[in-house]
């Protein structure tokens, strides 16, 4: 259907936004991932990795204000994340990973989906 084809690019448009505020903002290392084709849960994944719990915190304020503006629903909570190496935003068609070095490292999940597009990716010089 015609709406399906616009709300997909709408949603693709809208994960390289918040990709690019993320990387913009405190986020290291940041990539989005189409993994619509391998998955069954979502369409997109969004992972970036931070250096403290006060840029995650940042980062998690940031995105709740962002998907606001953009009337994109959670199905969690945005607001202080209890885990300190990992927190996560699903937003149904996407979900974005906060991360720290240590998290990142140990579940990898670039290479878990690594069959994926990239869709956006932080250049390595930032």
């Amino acid at each position: 259907m015609e709406g399906e084809k616009l709300m997909k690019y709408d949603t693709q448009k809208i994960v390289t936004e918040a990709a690019e505020k993320i990387a913009e903002q405190a986020g290291k290392k940041t990539v989005a991932l189409n993994v619509s084709a391998i998955s069954g849960y979502t369409d997109y994944l969004i992972i970036t990795t931070v250096q403290s719990h006060a840029q995650l915190q940042g980062l998690m304020n940031m995105l709740d204000d962002f998907l606001a503006a953009h009337d994109v629903q959670t199905r969690n909570p945005t607001k202080r994340p209890k885990d300190d190496q990992w927190a996560y935003v699903d937003c149904g068609d996407f979900v974005i990973h906060i991360m720290r070095p240590e998290a990142r490292t140990f579940y990898e999940l670039e290479r878990l989906w690594h069959e994926a597009e990239v869709v956006y990716s932080q250049s390595a010089d930032a």
